[in-house]
């Protein structure tokens, strides 16, 4: 990652955002399958 970022690249923040949300949304999912697995 280069600390150079120029702000006016609004395509990069949209493609950091969209990489953000599904992490996030792996992890979720990760989550509630651990969850689903110990349970039963």
């Amino acid at each position: 990652m280069s600390s150079t970022e120029d702000p006016q690249l609004p395509r990069n923040a949209a493609r950091r955002h969209f990489l953000g949300v599904s992490a996030a949304t792996g992890a979720r999912l990760a989550g509630l399958a651990a969850l689903a697995t110990a349970i039963s």
